[in-house]
């Protein structure tokens, strides 16, 4: 059987972390209560102020606790432990009730500079906290230049990404300026998923219009302009099923007329 002594022992072992937090609590409390109660001349509670704020610090430090905080969302790609790493390095000898905009807008530029990130708003709220909304880029394709592989957002930007291959489900665009002009890609796809989702690959010829491969390997030849309705066009052909199962290839460079390749098999 356990002795008492024993399980005490245990419990304190387990929750010194709390007893810690209600101890610097009772601390904190009995420095305000001073104040509160024995400062009745306005000249002495700057001084008296000054002596709370630097107390509570040397209480938290002794304790190895923090009432500062940092709340970050958004974030999917991006390695938070970066971006608390780069607030702890920059508020170092700076409590966060002090935090000015310069140091703000450096902690806001250096996060700025991880992987992913594309903007970055900091709020510092009346509680002394940070509140970091991170918005990243949103991956779109594989952009295939000079025999390298990168991931591309919407707008053509590249992302630095350790391994490309845990995108393979992104769709290959290819030709020098494929990232410069996928944005029009995006547009359609994204009009209609339905029929996007199913592209495998893409390719910027001339650097004048796209072709269009399916993962059932038809191949969609687009016109150079008014791509939307082309599309609209190939959205009747993909809902229907018999036609589109003996189909190769279907040409949509001359407006309003349809050129369809037909399997010989």
């Amino acid at each position: 059987m356990i002795e008492f002594k024993e399980i005490v022992k245990r419990y304190f072992f387990l929750h010194k972390r709390l007893f810690k937090k209600i101890l610097s609590l009772l601390l904190l409390a009995t420095i305000a209560f001073f104040i509160v109660f024995f400062v009745t001349n306005d000249r002495h509670y700057d001084a008296v102020k000054k002596q709370y704020r630097l107390q509570k610090i040397k209480i938290l430090k002794l304790l190895n606790l923090s009432y500062d905080k940092v709340s970050v969302v958004g974030l999917v790609h991006a390695s938070e432990d970066k971006i608390r790493e780069i607030i702890k390095i920059k508020t170092k000898n700076v409590g966060f009730e002090h935090l000015g905009s310069k140091v703000i807008d450096e902690i806001r530029s250096e996060i700025e500079k991880i992987n992913w990130v594309k903007e970055v708003f900091i709020n510092r709220n009346v509680s002394f906290s940070l509140d970091i909304k991170i918005t990243e880029y949103s991956p779109f394709a594989i952009w295939e230049h000079n025999n390298k592989r990168y991931v591309i957002d919407k707008n053509g930007t590249k992302i630095d990404t350790k391994n490309i291959d845990d995108f393979n489900y992104l769709i290959i665009v290819n030709g020098d300026k494929a990232n410069l002009k996928v944005k029009s890609l995006f547009n359609i796809f994204s009009a209609k998923p339905e029929i996007g989702r199913y592209v495998y690959s893409a390719s910027l010829i001339g650097d004048r219009r796209w072709d269009i491969r399916f993962r059932n390997n038809i191949l969609v030849k687009l016109p150079e302009k008014n791509i939307d309705k082309a599309w609209k066009r190939l959205e009747k052909i993909y809902n229907d099923q018999e036609l589109i199962d003996v189909i190769t290839a279907i040409d949509l460079r001359i407006e309003d007329k349809m050129f369809l390749k037909i399997s010989n098999e």
